[in-house]
């Protein structure tokens, strides 16, 4: 688990994340199996706020007093897609539609709550293996707020790369089939490497940059 002892500086490269708060990230997969999530009950001095999303982005469930376990805590189940296994009593029970889950968490203070008090709250979470859960690891926090850490999409022949792999990763949803095959068009396709030649690559490239400048455009003049 990342979390960050002190809020974001210019050095976080945090696509929508605020410089107010501390966060707390976890980059999880439920390929070999189902995870928990053990969220700690909001305190006087501080609770949880904010959301698991899947693979894309889609957010599921939220955390903390207006989450699944509304301030009181709780242990969340994550199923990876077709799991067919038992499922225990005593979870809050999810199951993504895709390997990948994502968690982006503020602890946030209550009214006299300081940021030494977030910090330790955060670190109340726990993550482990469903397997695991008769005797849980202890988890493993690291500080990134020392670190230098960009997160922000390149807009270069990567973004692509980073697309394919994603598309090999996690299952094809129904809702997306249409964009399946448009991506087919350029060569990406589910079970088959992404190796573009170079005639291609510099297509992709250029429309890469168009696509930034109508982005920026947008953002400045609409």
């Amino acid at each position: 688990v990342v979390y960050f002892s002190k809020p974001m500086v210019s050095r976080h490269g945090f696509l929508t994340a605020n410089n107010q708060t501390p966060y707390v990230v976890s980059c999880l997969n439920t390929q070999d199996g189902p995870l928990v999530v053990q969220v700690p009950a909001a305190s006087a001095k501080a609770k949880y706020f904010g959301s698991f999303v899947d693979a894309w982005d889609y957010p599921f469930t939220d955390v903390g007093p207006n989450g699944a376990d509304q301030g009181q805590g709780g242990k969340y189940l994550f199923l990876p897609p077709g799991y067919e296994g038992e499922v225990p009593d005593g979870y809050l029970v999810f199951r993504p539609s895709t390997y990948a889950v994502y968690a982006a968490l503020r602890p946030v203070a209550e009214p006299g709550g300081t940021l030494a008090d977030q910090v330790t709250y955060a670190k109340q979470l726990k993550v482990y293996r469903l397997s695991e859960a008769s005797n849980p690891p202890p988890t493993n926090f690291i500080d990134a707020y020392p670190k230098a850490w960009d997160t922000l999409p390149k807009y270069d022949i990567s973004f692509f790369h980073d697309l394919a792999e994603a598309i090999q990763e996690e299952p094809v949803l129904e809702r997306d089939l249409a964009m399946m095959g448009l991506l087919k068009s350029i060569g990406i396709e589910k079970g088959k490497p992404f190796e573009p030649d170079a005639k291609t690559s510099a297509l992709l490239e250029r429309a890469v940059d168009d696509a930034y400048a109508y982005m920026q455009d947008l953002f400045v003049n609409q």
